[in-house]
């Protein structure tokens, strides 16, 4: 029994610019948190490199492109700070239901934080109807 493919490279590719566009809006709204600055260099890095978040959304896509199946697939930003740890990085393909499925109707990526010892916390979420063939 063959699998299909859910949605074609350059489909996967323009979601994943428009969840940096949605995630950098859900950033600069952290305005008030203590970690904002730390949340900033995770999004948009500096001028001479690209940030953590373009590296892991490219890792992502090399991900997707190796195997479009599969259900989950998660990365991390290892950051040196005293306050957040990590960053994960992660799609799922789910069901109307929100559980991870080979016959999916959405593509749900988020960001989750790990702040010290204080288990990781969502920090965006964005779900995408699945209608393409």
């Amino acid at each position: 029994m063959k699998t299909k493919k859910v949605c074609s490279n350059d489909h996967f590719l323009k979601l994943l610019k428009q969840f940096k566009k949605i995630s950098c809006r859900v950033i600069l709204d952290h305005k008030e948190s203590k970690y904002y600055n730390t949340y900033c260099k995770f999004a948009f890095g500096n001028f001479i490199n690209n940030s953590p978040f373009d590296q892991i959304l490219e890792d992502l896509f090399k991900n997707f492109k190796a195997n479009p199946i599969k259900t989950n697939s998660g990365l991390t930003d290892e950051m040196c700070s005293e306050y957040i740890n990590k960053f994960y990085v992660t799609y799922t393909f789910e069901n109307e239901l929100g559980k991870r499925s080979n016959d999916s109707k959405f593509i749900v990526f988020r960001i989750y934080v790990k702040i010290g010892s204080i288990r990781k916390k969502r920090l965006v979420k964005w779900s995408v109807p699945i209608t393409w063939n």
